[in-house]
Protein backbone atom coordinates (compact mmCIF):
# COMPACT_ATOMS: atom_id res chain seq x y z
CA UNK A 1 0.00 0.00 0.00
CA UNK A 2 1.10 3.54 -0.59
CA UNK A 3 0.18 6.71 1.28
CA UNK A 4 -2.86 7.28 -0.95
CA UNK A 5 -4.37 3.87 -0.18
CA UNK A 6 -3.14 3.27 3.36
CA UNK A 7 -5.88 3.90 5.92
CA UNK A 8 -4.90 6.38 8.62
CA UNK A 9 -3.99 4.96 11.99
CA UNK A 10 -6.47 5.32 14.82
CA UNK A 11 -3.99 7.67 16.52
CA UNK A 12 -4.91 10.31 13.93
CA UNK A 13 -8.47 10.65 15.21
CA UNK A 14 -9.82 12.20 18.36
CA UNK A 15 -13.35 11.21 19.29
CA UNK A 16 -14.91 13.60 21.77
CA UNK A 17 -18.23 15.10 22.73
CA UNK A 18 -19.35 17.91 20.46
CA UNK A 19 -19.39 21.35 22.01
CA UNK A 20 -21.38 24.49 21.33
CA UNK A 21 -18.36 25.80 19.41
CA UNK A 22 -18.70 22.87 17.00
CA UNK A 23 -22.29 23.59 16.02
CA UNK A 24 -21.62 26.03 13.17
CA UNK A 25 -19.59 23.44 11.27
CA UNK A 26 -21.98 20.65 12.15
CA UNK A 27 -24.96 22.63 10.88
CA UNK A 28 -23.13 23.32 7.62
CA UNK A 29 -22.98 19.55 7.09
CA UNK A 30 -26.36 18.60 8.56
CA UNK A 31 -28.58 21.21 6.94
CA UNK A 32 -28.20 20.02 3.34
CA UNK A 33 -28.67 16.41 4.47
CA UNK A 34 -31.87 17.31 6.34
CA UNK A 35 -33.19 19.43 3.45
CA UNK A 36 -32.64 16.66 0.90
CA UNK A 37 -34.88 14.32 2.89
CA UNK A 38 -32.96 11.29 1.63
CA UNK A 39 -31.03 10.23 4.74
CA UNK A 40 -32.52 11.58 7.96
CA UNK A 41 -36.12 10.94 8.84
CA UNK A 42 -36.38 14.49 10.15
CA UNK A 43 -38.85 16.89 8.55
CA UNK A 44 -37.18 18.79 5.70
CA UNK A 45 -38.35 22.03 7.31
CA UNK A 46 -36.56 21.34 10.61
CA UNK A 47 -35.25 24.63 11.94
CA UNK A 48 -31.66 25.08 12.99
CA UNK A 49 -32.79 25.53 16.61
CA UNK A 50 -34.82 22.30 16.50
CA UNK A 51 -31.95 20.39 14.90
CA UNK A 52 -29.54 21.64 17.53
CA UNK A 53 -31.90 20.66 20.34
CA UNK A 54 -32.27 17.18 18.85
CA UNK A 55 -28.56 16.73 18.23
CA UNK A 56 -27.21 17.93 21.56
CA UNK A 57 -28.50 15.82 24.40
CA UNK A 58 -27.71 16.71 27.97
CA UNK A 59 -27.80 14.51 31.05
CA UNK A 60 -29.59 12.29 31.61
CA UNK A 61 -30.22 11.91 27.85
CA UNK A 62 -26.62 11.91 26.67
Amino acid sequence: MNAATTPPSSAEYLIRHATDADWRGMWAVLEPVIRSGETFTWDRDTTEADARARWFKYAPGT
